[in-house]
């Protein structure tokens, strides 16, 4: 009797335990693809302000070369 308590107590410790195990995991893996999906996003940015300025880098070197001259 006293040993099936033990067992009991046992299961039922180690299932509550899996739960939260569980439910970490899930929530883990969530915030870790959030993560990885603004990194992305952050990466496709960046490259196209890169982009952007070398395209556009003699044009804005041009304007604000004029501009000191308008002084």
């Amino acid at each position: 009797s006293d040993l099936a308590n033990g067992i009991g107590q046992a299961l039922f410790t180690t299932a509550a335990g899996l739960c939260v195990a569980i439910s970490c995991f899930v929530a883990y893996n969530y915030l870790v693809s959030r993560i990885d999906s603004i990194t992305l996003d952050m990466e496709k940015a960046s490259s196209e302000i890169i982009y952007f300025f070398k395209r556009n880098w003699d044009n804005l070197k041009k304007s604000l070369t004029e501009g000191d001259h308008e002084k």
